[in-house]
Parts: structure tokens; sequence; C-alpha cells
């Protein structure tokens, strides 16, 4: 890993070409037509997915065969860890739903809102990523820009 003054940037030399989706769900008032049109999405413009994990609500059109999708209820994962369900902290339903068991440790997580409009190479989703060293972040709770000098109130 290199890393710089404020940030860490991590080089991936993670194998895409056939990997996981999650699906973090809690099912809508609309049918669960967003999660529809997100897995027809996904199946359009990334072929290489290995399989799809649902995890939390159940939508009622998931097919029956769980070598390409399946549903992970949220009992399944929180209760042994001893956490009550449903998981509505968005933090730990993450965290649950990136260890489910049999789901590859690298994966491309989605919503039902999701949706991909061209299609998605495997080095788009294997570029460089990096994460920010939290201690040192002194702009929390303010509006933040990408481009700091935007930041400056113009004196009229």
């Amino acid at each position: 890993m290199e890393k710089n003054s404020e940030y860490s940037f991590i080089t991936s030399s993670w194998d895409i070409s056939d990997t996981d989706a999650l699906y973090i769900l809690k099912n809508s008032t609309f049918d669960n037509f967003e999660i529809q049109y997100s897995l027809r999405s996904l199946q359009t413009h990334i072929p290489f997915i290995r399989k799809v994990w649902v995890f939390g609500d159940k939508p009622t059109f998931l097919s029956c065969n769980k070598s390409i999708i399946e549903h992970v209820p949220h009992e399944y994962m929180a209760s042994p860890l001893g956490f009550k369900s449903p998981v509505t902290n968005t933090f730990l339903i993450t965290f649950l739903g990136s260890i489910i068991p049999g789901m590859d440790e690298e994966f491309l997580w989605f919503c039902d809102d999701f949706f991909l409009l061209k299609d998605f190479p495997p080095e788009e989703a294997c570029k460089d990523r990096y994460y920010e060293d939290m201690s040192k972040v002194t702009t929390r709770g303010r509006r933040v820009t990408l481009a700091p000098h935007l930041n400056k109130r113009k004196s009229m």
C-alpha cells in the first residue's frame, strides 16, 4: 500500500472476472420494481457476475436457482452474532452482508436504486481506490465539495 499525507491508495489485484454482487434490500412499497430494474441492468452491463446475493428482505420474484441468485435473511447473519433483527443500522447491515458465508471476499455492492446505463468493464471496478484517515478530517459536519477553493465565499 502506497501512502501520502492525507490519503491511502490501494491498488487492487482483484480478479473480477468471476465475482459476486451483493444487494442490501428493504422491500419497497412499489412491489420491488427498483431491484427488478437494477438486476436487469446488472445482467445487461456486467456479464461477469458469478452470483447475486440479496441480503435483507426477500422479493417475491426471486429465482429458486441458488446457483445464480440467493436470498439471505437478516436473521441468518444477525442472530448468531447477537444482533436483533431486522437490522436497521446501515453500517451494521453492510457489515453483516459482507461476511455472508460462500460470498466472495471482494464483491460489488449494490442497492435496489443502483442502475447501470452502460457496460461496466472489469478494469473500471478494479481501479485504484482510496480511503481517508478520519482522525485527520476537519470538515465533518460542514459543506464539503471536491474542489476546496469553492468552499471559500466571495465577498461582494
